[in-house]
């Protein structure tokens, strides 16, 4: 039907184009040129605005699969979800919804990513990554607004990330993630910086990559704090630097947000790109 339309459309716009040529061989006055110019502009306000509708339905329909993808794999994943938003001790908690090409194959994986409010403002993220069909690729633990650095044709993912715990005390987490076999995380590294102004002291670069990244997500501060003790844990800057590759074919990149899932007075909301969608109901 939509091909039917633009094909009228076409045509008539052609009609118009070929009547205005006419027009061309008659005597040329005022009053003619003004008729060409108004004719020629309706003429053009048609194709823009069938254009414009074709793309505002191609927008509907790109919105309408996320959608259905993103519900899909909820549905399939509704328990984990309800355990997380009912039972969690955490006051203060919700599930964010992000997508990803982590397999680089052109098609997005959803990131269902736990968060909950800390201690101060820190915003810890536990992430689970699902293919189209809901299957879990790989889980990883990160902090709020997480930057993602792919390296040209590397099953190898950087990742870093910021936990803001209050004045003075920032974290920023770097990590790993490579494709193998399975995708594995290949090292966990904190800057915990708590210097004021002239201070030389109170920062720290800590390797965490021994530390379960779930315990981690769920207590990161008091681990971080535990490990600072550790003499063993420490590793300067210039090691620091030796765990990132060149800047030479490394694109940054940032998870795409969707949507978010959260307790609301009635029960279980979820929304997706800013609109309110049925949370799937157990089967």
């Amino acid at each position: 039907m939509r091909k039917i339309l633009y094909f009228i459309v076409i045509i008539s716009a052609i009609a118009i184009f070929v009547f205005l040529f006419m027009l061309q061989n008659e005597e040329s006055s005022p009053d003619i040129i003004k008729i060409n110019e108004k004719k020629e502009s309706i003429a053009t306000e048609i194709v823009d605005d069938f254009r414009n509708d074709e793309e505002e339905q191609v927008n509907k329909i790109v919105e309408k699969s996320e959608i259905e993808l993103i519900s899909k794999v909820v549905a399939k994943n509704e328990n984990m979800i309800l355990d997380f938003l009912n039972n969690y001790p955490q006051e203060l908690k919700w599930v964010n919804i992000y997508l990803f090409d982590f397999t680089k194959d052109g098609e997005m994986e959803i990131v269902l990513s736990n968060e909950y409010l800390a201690r101060g403002a820190g915003l810890p993220a536990y992430n689970y990554v699902y293919d189209q069909e809901g299957n879990l690729l790989f889980e990883f633990f990160c902090g709020s607004s997480v930057e993602i650095y792919a390296e040209n044709n590397m099953d190898s993912f950087w990742l870093r990330s910021n936990i803001h715990w209050g004045s003075c005390n920032d974290m920023i987490l770097h990590s790993k993630i490579t494709k193998r076999e399975n995708w594995e995380e290949d090292f966990m590294i904190a800057e915990w910086d708590m210097r004021r102004d002239g201070e030389e002291e109170l920062y720290y670069v800590l390797d965490l990559s021994k530390i379960e990244s779930q315990e981690l997500w769920a207590n990161t501060y008091d681990i971080v704090a535990e490990k600072e003790k550790e003499n063993n844990a420490n590793i300067n800057e210039d090691q620091l630097k030796g765990y990132f590759p060149d800047d030479v074919g490394v694109e940054k990149k940032e998870l795409n947000m969707k949507g978010s899932i959260y307790c609301g007075e009635n029960g279980i909301i979820m929304e997706v790109e800013g609109k309110k969608v049925p949370f799937p109901d157990l089967p």
